[in-house]
């Protein structure tokens, strides 16, 4: 899903543009900070739960499309630490649900924000 300006977003809100919205974060981050994030909800959903899908996620107020693996349900919330800001916004899970990340969310990719 490609969210353009004054278009209806997520639960009705109105989100920027894909570049504003990555520009905004970088501003507002840098590598190496913890940031919360909470789960919205996916665009496409995943075959499996060992498989990618398309997901929307909110990080310190900002909404975000990510490819996610897991079983994530709306409102699910975890901590992510920024890798890095450029080219590609890259963000990796420390915890979930107030719990340090599994082994097995640890073995999992990066997440690549690609907003």
């Amino acid at each position: 899903m490609r969210v353009g300006r004054d278009q209806a977003g997520l639960g009705g809100h109105s989100f920027d543009s894909s570049r504003e919205r990555r520009e905004a974060f970088r501003r507002s981050h840098r590598p190496g900070d913890i940031v919360r994030a909470r789960f919205l909800e996916w665009e496409l959903r995943p075959a499996t739960a060992d498989a990618s899908g398309l997901a929307w996620v909110e990080v310190d107020s900002h909404a975000l499309r990510a490819p996610l693996c897991g079983d994530f349900a709306p409102g699910d919330r975890f901590l992510l630490q920024v890798n890095a800001l450029e080219p590609e916004i890259v963000l990796a899970m420390v915890a979930r649900n107030n719990a340090a990340a599994t082994a097995d969310e640890a073995a999992r990719p990066r997440l690549h924000i690609t907003i």
